[in-house]
């Protein structure tokens, strides 16, 4: 079907490499193909990255040890963080996502994803108090194709 298409377009923050996509939507036709980098399009000022290589959700280290000391890496960042804006946690699945949760600190308010979760939901809750850690799912609901806005003001800190 594709291929008898008079154009398509395929967009992703993660798309795969050429060969990969031809390849699996059977796509046997000339293509044009350009690709943007995150920094060509958002300013850096837009966002602040951190990274700590203390912790890892790596499978053959998962244990309850590793969960809350992730769990106390994110309680500290929400505490020490006072924007009123909501953080975003990605997790490689909801197992670990939950065992984290269970290790957070009191105080640090969250949004957890889960099966029935919805953006628009998510989205309501975070109007009321934006001061929240979103707790979500590696290619899930809450992350894929998903702009945290309000009309023109960004939810998440940055």
């Amino acid at each position: 079907m594709i291929n008898e298409a008079g154009g398509v377009i395929l967009m992703s923050g993660t798309l795969p490499p050429r060969d990969y996509v031809t390849s699996m939507l059977g796509i046997n036709r000339d293509i044009v193909e350009y690709r943007i980098g995150f920094r060509d399009y958002v300013k850096p000022e837009n966002y602040n990255v951190l990274i700590y290589d203390g912790v890892t959700t790596r499978y053959a280290e998962r244990d309850e040890e590793e969960y809350e000391r992730i769990a106390n890496i994110l309680s500290r960042i929400y505490q020490t963080y006072t924007l009123d804006k909501a953080i975003l946690s990605i997790f490689p699945s909801y197992t670990v996502l939950k065992s984290v949760r269970k290790y957070l600190s009191p105080g640090v308010k969250y949004v957890m994803e889960l099966g029935n979760t919805s953006i628009e939901d998510l989205i309501r809750d975070l109007r009321n108090d934006r001061r929240k850690l979103i707790m979500a799912v590696a290619g899930g609901k809450l992350v894929e194709g998903v702009e945290y806005r309000l009309g023109t003001e960004n939810l998440l800190g940055s």
